[in-house]
């Protein structure tokens, strides 16, 4: 470590540089990463659905069976009629249905309009399609709905960065001890988040909701780096009697590397078992932050030690007054209360257990869908079978027709049954017949995600299993969460234990005692039940997708909170009884812990509710993290200090880390 710092100290102005000019390259390297805004990308390669778009690609070219849903709020019955007209012009929409005298189409001040796209369109094509309507119709207010690319257009970077930067802005110069401090923080964390950003290039695209909350959760989980390593700073220059920056900075970098990048690699471990997810949605988000999170630890090391030495004097001419929490009563409370605070922590746990095993998890965004709220939406159904099998289908469309939620059936068969025109089916054929498989749409009126629609999904399967022996494949806007729904409970668990295992087995490592461990571990443990617990009273369940990316998320925090309490209560009870060792360690830890919960857990609260109306999943997630990491600061501060006194005749054999 003595051969780091001092190779780091001698080239810093070097490695500033050299960062600096990557930084300005990956300004460059953002414009070039795609943005993949196709969810079914991302499914497993087993999927059934994956199959089942690449057979419908391949036999009959991209066709969306669904339309796209156009809402407009407050249009006249004149503007009515306009807005068709103008619609029906428009390039790459084949149809548009509207009746003005219908329910279907106008509710109180709402009317919707039914595109149906062109059939073959590229994803690029129906993205300029949704750009084009927004663009025309940018003095309506409007709201699009539907599985056609683009929809989410309205999604603004300026929605997270500005409440981003406001708020981290007024959090640091409130928390810091100098004017100027926030500004070398804010140059750190920006080369970061532009590095991060730019080397996104390696995997070709990324995900719209990785492209939106990368940098938001880079800043939020990865600030108090910088700030860990400047207080370090000021400790090693206070320390000195006589003056040398220099020397202070070499004591800095070799005193807090084992802390800060302790404390990083739990962050960067647990993003990484979002790999292990099927749904590659995870790899997505879990590789672009736990790759945030390196660098932002390169960062401090190489960043901040050029900076702080730049601009010492300047800080110092800077200094201003800073609150000063004295944790005193809290700590005097937690040990006289511990046993009760065990007690209360065991029962709360207890009931979050069982709460949290009531959540209702869904698998799509239908429910936060605005047109899906304000107009009762068909649900189509496409499945695919090979012509041999025609014969057997008869019994399969009885069965459809017996169930009052089927309003129509559409195939080739069908429609030759109906006695049209040779001329007309033969232009009709392509869209029901390919070279191997036959196509049938089949409209209900079932909910888009429900245990109904399911049981229907699972009895159209069974039926089609026994006729077709598997020679088939199902596709709809139902159909993907039903299949998630088989398979997310069972990953969800295999993930909640393989990130208790990676953890437990992290602060064993560090500590070298099972026993703090055990302690830990049962407190992240605990932060997530309660969580989840609380998430239960949330009407309409969570998203499958903020679940599990909030569970981890949270057990990073809070186990970097345990960790910094945990290793300055060790230090302590060197010196000092186990009353006087909570305190000091509290004193210690707070600003710390503080800083960083009011910064991960304000950010992602308020850019969370500005999402709330633009994309529910983006939103969900935010929301879920504010909410859990808050719980995490509680727990560390008002719980964790009683846990740790309750067992200390175990904790205080963990031998001194680098913590």
């Amino acid at each position: 470590m003595e051969k780091f710092a001092d190779f780091i100290l001698k080239k810093r102005n070097v490695l500033f540089s050299i960062l600096v000019i990557f930084a300005v390259i990956c300004m460059y390297l953002t414009t070039l990463v795609v943005v993949n805004l196709d969810m079914t990308e991302y499914l497993p390669e087993d999927s059934r659905v994956r199959a089942a778009l690449y057979v419908m690609d391949e036999e009959f070219g991209y066709l969306n069976p669904s339309p796209l849903y156009v809402m407009f709020e407050g249009l006249t019955v004149d503007e009515q009629l306009e807005v068709y007209e103008q619609l029906i012009s428009f390039s790459g929409v084949a149809e548009v249905r509207f009746d003005s005298a219908s329910e279907f189409y106008v509710r109180d001040e709402y009317t919707l309009y039914l595109l149906t796209l062109v059939q073959g369109l590229t994803n690029a094509q129906e993205y300029e399609v949704v750009t084009d309507l927004l663009t025309t119709f940018s003095d309506f207010t409007l709201y699009m709905s539907g599985a056609v690319e683009g929809v989410d257009i309205d999604l603004n970077m300026m929605l997270i960065t500005v409440p981003t930067v406001i708020i981290l802005t007024l959090i640091l110069f409130a928390m810091c001890r100098s004017w100027f401090e926030p500004i070398i923080f804010f140059i750190n964390i920006g080369i970061a988040i532009l590095i991060n950003m730019g080397t996104n290039v390696i995997f070709g695209s990324v995900s719209d909701i990785t492209q939106m909350i990368a940098g938001l959760l880079q800043v939020a989980l990865s600030m108090d780096y910088s700030i860990i390593f400047l207080n370090r700073y000021r400790q090693e220059k206070e320390a000195m009697a006589v003056e040398d920056h220099k020397l202070a900075m070499k004591n800095t970098i070799k005193n807090s590397f084992s802390t800060i990048s302790g404390i990083s690699f739990t962050t960067i471990v647990g993003m990484l078992m979002l790999a292990f997810m099927s749904f590659t949605i995870g790899a997505d988000i879990g590789f672009v932050i736990a790759k945030g999170v390196f660098i932002s630890l390169i960062c401090v090391f190489v960043v901040m030690p050029a900076l702080i030495l730049w601009f010492d004097k300047l800080i110092d001419k800077t200094a201003k007054p800073v609150l000063t929490l004295k944790m005193g009563g809290v700590g005097r409370f937690s040990y006289k209360a511990r046993y009760v605070v065990g007690v209360c922590f065991v029962a709360l746990v207890s009931v979050a257990f069982v709460l949290q095993n009531r959540v209702v998890v869904t698998y799509s965004e239908v429910d936060y869908d605005p047109v899906h709220q304000v107009f009762d939406l068909n649900n189509t159904f496409v499945l695919l079978y090979e012509h041999v099998d025609e014969v057997n289908m008869g019994e399969f469309m009885m069965e459809l027709m017996e169930n009052t939620k089927v309003i129509e059936i559409q195939s080739y068969g069908i429609l030759q049954g109906q006695g049209l025109d040779e001329s007309l089916l033969a232009t009709l054929r392509p869209m029901f017949v390919s070279t191997h498989f036959s196509r049938m749409m089949i409209t209900t009126t079932f909910d888009f995600e429900s245990a109904e629609t399911f049981a229907f999904i699972d009895q159209m399967i069974e039926t089609l299993d026994a006729l077709l022996e598997g020679r088939f494949y199902l596709l709809g806007t139902s159909v993907m969460p039903h299949e998630m729904s088989q398979n997310f409970p069972r990953e969800s668990n295999f993930i909640t234990i393989l990130t208790t295992i990676a953890f437990f087995i992290v602060v064993a490592v560090s500590f070298k005692s099972m026993a703090v461990s055990i302690i830990l571990t049962i407190t992240i443990q605990g932060a997530v039940f309660i969580t989840m617990g609380v998430a239960y009273f949330q009407e309409g369940g969570i998203m499958f997708l903020p679940l599990i990316i909030a569970q981890v998320l949270l057990k990073s925090r809070v186990i970097d909170y345990g960790i910094l309490y945990t290793a300055n209560y060790i230090e302590a009870r060197r010196e000092h009884g186990v009353k006087q060792a909570i305190i000091t360690a509290l004193n210690n830890s707070i600003d710390t812990i503080l800083t960083s919960g009011l910064i991960i857990v304000l950010i992602t609260f308020v850019v969370g509710l500005v999402f709330r109306n633009v994309n529910i999943a983006i939103s969900e997630i935010l929301l879920l993290i504010a909410q859990g990491c808050f719980i995490g600061v509680m727990l560390s501060i008002f719980v964790l200090p009683s846990l740790i006194a309750v067992l200390d005749r175990f904790v205080v054999k963990a031998k001194r880390s680098g913590h």
